[in-house]
């Protein structure tokens, strides 16, 4: 992982902004919860996937000393790496490779500059994102209170 100017090659940036920050997670709708771990959002301002529950990743690497910059300035502990496997309503299965593990974050996300990199396509059109490789179609994302949150039947284990 290359490291941005004032970073170590240890650390990486998550975009995640505060409430009333201009960011539009003020915004969610009223008993919408941000916190369900099967939850995923696409955010293409990381470069990085993150995730909160550790009983997500089919394989699992401790690491020790990573941090992540969050988009509010502060840095959150990287408590391992490994591969999460997300399958979509379509039946596709996207396995996510370098996953962070980061307890303390508020929301999976899966970084869109890291799945252009990876050969994915993301299209915006009408309130959804549609993913696709190699011009297959792999699945959705659905705007919901300003995010775009995967449309996922299960995680794999």
């Amino acid at each position: 992982m290359k490291a941005l100017a004032g970073q170590t090659s240890k650390s990486a940036n998550v975009t995640i902004g505060n409430t009333r920050d201009g960011s539009g997670y003020d915004n969610l709708p009223s008993g919408f919860s941000v916190n369900q771990s099967t939850n995923w959002w696409i955010d293409i301002g990381a470069n990085v996937h993150v995730c909160a529950d550790i009983s997500l990743f089919s394989s699992y690497q401790v690491a020790r000393g990573s941090t992540v910059l969050i988009g509010n300035g502060s840095h959150a502990s990287v408590h391992g790496v490994g591969t999460v496997d997300l399958k979509f309503t379509s039946g596709k299965i996207v396995q996510l490779k370098n996953v962070q593990h980061i307890p303390t974050i508020d929301r999976n996300l899966v970084s869109g500059s890291r799945l252009t990199r990876d050969g994915f396509k993301l299209v915006f059109e009408s309130n959804k994102i549609v993913l696709s490789k190699h011009g297959y179609f792999i699945g959705k994302c659905y705007e919901c209170g300003g995010l775009f949150r995967f449309s996922l039947s299960d995680f794999l284990q």
